[in-house]
């Protein structure tokens, strides 16, 4: 999780997964992310938009991880919503 990339590959892998949970359908990250910026609260918008720019990136920075780490406290929560 100390690269850019390693971050914005977890907060796709969750768009992701709410994206399945939500339609059923299983999108590739890019499809997944594009619809989370709708259908995301707006709180999460401006992180998930920062991992479609910082995909793939390798440069050693943390900067995010607590802000990742949220969001994947709230998907949880979102599942267990569902239950």
């Amino acid at each position: 999780m100390l690269h850019r990339g390693a971050q914005a590959f977890e907060v796709e892998t969750v768009c992701r997964a709410l994206y399945t949970l939500a339609t059923g359908g299983l999108p590739t990250k890019p499809q997944a992310v594009v619809w989370a910026l709708a259908a995301a609260p707006e709180r999460w918008r401006a992180l998930i938009e920062w991992a479609r720019v910082y995909r793939g990136d390798g440069t050693r920075d943390g900067a995010k991880i607590e802000d990742v780490m949220s969001l994947l406290e709230w998907a949880v929560s979102r599942v267990n919503d569902l239950e």
